[in-house]
């Protein structure tokens, strides 16, 4: 009786797993009818979006820009039309009308921004025209737009121009120029107090309101010239106190912004490379930790205790990091977009 017994349960366990088996096979088979091909659906940790339409995704400077929620996201590349997305799944698509890129979206979704007739617009969302045209935005041309964290505010820079304009009025508030090196990339803290500024080995940080210089490092003085070779990436923590710079391949720098009784001063602060390759970075809300992501991977490090907290797997290569309230919209592959949880 008892072998007939365990025979019941082997065939019943059996049955079940079949059963689970053909379940994740009709939901793998759904998911590629309604969202895009199997092989973009990612692995663990991240949920799938869709797979975006846009013929210009393939340009090397295209751009995406989401709000603080992630539910509403523009793309386009230098003087490609705007595409918006919209919904949960971003199921809604739109035309903007009237703009081409590069564009951006503000943290509550409520304008968008981008090139109309050699000046920079502001569309109010739902609008067909722009609401809004930055004053002196058509002297210059500019490299990238984006809206700081208080939405109130939106700024655009090229190899020496830093400015900053106020949204209501599209007015101009503020003008950075550096013509001593040629900016090859800026960060900007999310409350809008400092500026960033990169190129020819070198990293500035300014006071966005008085554009003034508190503080230059020459990269070579940290970790010598071979270290600091190819392309940077910035990024500020949340409370703007910790810049992070790195090129990937053996440049890796903290630099903390303090204040004493003489003002503001940047201090390197020595920190372990985590052992990752790294295309993009963004710092998630808690302020020591820092997404890194490069490949297929993704990789969740502390900088405080030097630890690598989390690593997750895409099944396709990095694009870029679309930075949200949180944690950032993820494209990778082609065209797909996936919601990191």
């Amino acid at each position: 009786m008892r072998s007939v017994h365990r025979l019941h349960i082997s065939r019943l366990n059996e049955l079940l797993q079949c059963r689970i088996s053909a379940i994740r096979s009709v939901s793998i088979l759904i998911c590629c009818l309604i969202g895009g091909s199997c092989a973009n659906i990612p692995r663990e940790g991240a949920e799938f979006i869709r797979d975006l339409n846009d013929p210009n995704l393939q340009r090397p400077n295209y751009r995406h820009s989401a709000d603080d929620d992630g539910v509403t996201l523009v793309g386009s590349a230098w003087k490609t039309p705007v595409y918006v997305w919209s919904g949960r799944k971003l199921e809604q698509r739109e035309l903007l009308e009237g703009a081409v890129g590069p564009s951006a979206i503000s943290p509550d979704g409520g304008w968008i921004a981008a090139m109309h007739d050699r000046s920079i617009g502001l569309w109010k969302r739902g609008g067909n025209t722009p609401s809004v045209l930055l004053e002196e935005s058509s002297e210059a041309r500019w490299w990238r737009l984006e809206f700081m964290g208080d939405g109130k505010h939106i700024w655009a820079h090229n190899d020496h121009y830093f400015w900053i304009w106020r949204v209501a009025t599209g007015k101009l508030i503020q003008r950075i120029e550096d013509f001593s090196i040629n900016w090859s990339s800026v960060a900007v803290s999310h409350d809008g107090n400092w500026v960033s500024t990169n190129g020819q080995g070198s990293v500035s940080i300014w006071n966005a309101m008085s554009a003034k210089q508190i503080g230059r490092i020459e990269l070579s003085e940290h970790g010598g010239d071979r270290a600091w070779r190819g392309e940077m990436m910035m990024a500020f923590n949340s409370n703007g106190t910790r810049l992070l710079i790195t090129n990937g391949i053996g440049g890796w720098m903290v630099i903390r912004v303090r204040r004493d009784e003489a003002g503001y001063s940047l201090e390197p602060m020595k920190h372990r490379q985590p052992p990752v390759s790294c295309r993009a970075l963004t710092f998630l809300p808690k302020k020591s930790t820092v997404l890194l992501a490069g490949g297929n991977e993704i990789t969740i490090f502390d900088l405080e205790t030097e630890t690598v907290l989390e690593k997750r797997t895409l099944n396709g290569p990095l694009k870029s990091l679309i930075r949200t309230g949180s944690w950032p919209l993820i494209w990778y592959g082609d065209r797909s977009i996936v919601r990191l949880k």
